[in-house]
C-alpha cells in the first residue's frame, strides 16, 4: 500500500488493519473512481471483530472527502489514478476533519438497539421508518449521502422488508453500506441488491504485531493472536492485563485443580465475557497439550469445549456450564 501519511492519523482504523483489507478494497475503490460512480448498496461481510465497521467508516469518509475524485471532473480524476497511490480520504479537507472528530455531515449510522447480556439487540421497524422519512433529502455538500446499517442480519423481519422497499429504487446520491457477520441471515432479495465485499480474518503474525503495538509484551501478543480466531479486536482484548491475569488463574487451576476450582467457576460465571474468555483460554490450553501428545481425555475435553462455545450463544446457567467443563480436570 502506498503511504498515506496525510490521513493515517485521522482514520478510525489502525494502518495495519487497513493494509490487511486493502488488497480487496483498494482495487474496487479504483474501479468505482474510474467509472465515476458508486454502487448504491455495499454489503461488507466477514466474521466478528475483523474491522467491518471501521472499513465502512473509512469508505464513508472517502466518499464524503472533498478530494475523493467524484467531484473533481474527469481530467483531475485521471491524474489521481495515475499517481501511484491507493484511493482514500485526504484527511485534511473540512469533511475529513469533521469525520475524524465524529461531527459527520451527510452520514448516518443505524445500529441494533436493546442489546442485553448474551443478546445482540435488533434493528427495529421504527429505525427504518425514520430512514424512509428522510429519503427525499439529498446531500448537504458533495455528491453523496451515506447510511451505514451495522449488523444488518439483526434487523427484524419488518425492518428488513422496509429496507428492501428503500433499496428497490435508491434515490440518486444515496449510498448504503451494510455490515453482516452472517449474510445468509439476510433476505436473499436484499443481498441481491448489494455489491458484496467479503473481508477476510487476520493471520496470526499481523494480530501479534497489532497486539504488540497496543503495548503487549511479545509472549502475550503471540498467545493472544493464537486465541483470537482471526479477529483483531479480540486479539487486543485477549492481550489486555485482565485477560492475562485470567490466563494465569487458569494455568494455576490446571496445575492444581482442587485448590482453585471454586474461584475460577465463580469468576467465570459472573459475566458472559468472563465465561467466553475462560472457554477461549481453556481451549488453547487443551490444544497446547494435544500438540505435545494426545489422549482420550484431551480429545473429550476438546469436543466438550466446542459444544460449550455453541452453548454460550444461548441463554444458560453459566455456573453449571463451567462446572461441567472444569470438574473433569479435578476428577482426572
Amino acid at each position: 500500500m502506498a503511504s498515506r501519511a496525510s490521513n493515517e492519523s485521522l482514520l478510525p482504523v489502525p494502518v495495519d488493519v487497513l493494509r490487511h483489507h486493502g488488497a480487496r478494497l483498494f482495487p474496487l475503490m479504483s474501479q468505482w473512481l474510474a467509472a465515476g460512480r458508486m454502487p448504491p448498496v455495499l454489503l461488507l461481510a466477514g466474521p466478528a471483530g475483523i474491522g467491518k465497521r471501521s472499513v465502512a467508516h473509512f469508505l464513508a469518509q472517502w466518499l464524503l472527502c472533498r478530494s475523493s475524485g467524484f467531484d473533481d471532473g474527469r481530467a483531475s480524476l485521471l491524474v489521481r489514478l495515475s499517481a501511484d497511490a491507493d484511493p482514500g480520504p485526504c484527511g485534511a479537507c473540512a469533511s475529513c476533519t469533521r469525520a475524524a472528530a465524529g461531527r459527520w455531515i451527510d452520514f448516518e449510522e443505524i445500529v441494533p438497539e436493546g442489546a442485553e447480556e448474551g443478546k445482540p439487540g435488533s434493528i427495529k421497524i421504527e429505525q427504518l421508518r425514520a430512514l424512509r422519512a428522510g429519503m427525499g433529502f439529498g446531500a448537504h455538500e458533495g455528491p453523496f449521502r451515506v447510511t451505514l446499517i451495522e449488523s444488518a442480519e439483526h434487523m427484524t423481519p419488518q425492518a428488513a422488508n422496509s429496507l428492501l422497499k428503500v433499496l428497490e429504487e435508491p434515490p440518486p446520491g444515496r449510498i448504503f453500506i451494510l455490515t453482516a457477520g452472517d449474510p445468509s441471515l439476510l433476505l436473499p432479495t436484499l443481498v441481491s441488491r448489494c455489491q458484496k465485499v467479503t473481508l477476510r480474518p487476520f493471520d496470526g503474525a499481523t494480530l501479534a504485531r497489532l497486539a504488540e503495538r497496543s503495548g503487549a509484551a511479545p509472549e502475550r501478543a503471540k498467545a493472544a493472536a493464537a486465541l483470537a480466531q482471526g479477529s483483531w479486536k479480540r486479539a487486543l482484548a485477549l492481550a489486555s492485563d485482565d485477560a492475562w491475569e485470567t490466563r494465569t488463574k487458569l494455568m494455576k487451576f490446571l496445575e492444581s485443580p482442587k485448590d482453585s476450582l471454586s474461584e475460577l467457576v465463580d469468576w467465570g460465571s459472573s459475566e458472559a465475557a468472563n465465561a467466553s474468555l475462560l472457554v477461549d483460554l481453556l481451549e488453547q490450553a487443551v490444544r497446547d497439550r494435544m500438540a505435545a501428545g494426545t489422549s482420550s481425555f484431551l480429545e473429550a475435553r476438546a469436543e466438550r469445549l466446542a459444544e460449550a462455545r455453541r452453548q454460550l450463544q444461548a441463554p444458560l446457567n453459566r455456573k453449571v456450564l463451567l462446572q461441567d467443563l472444569l470438574i473433569p480436570w479435578v476428577a482426572r
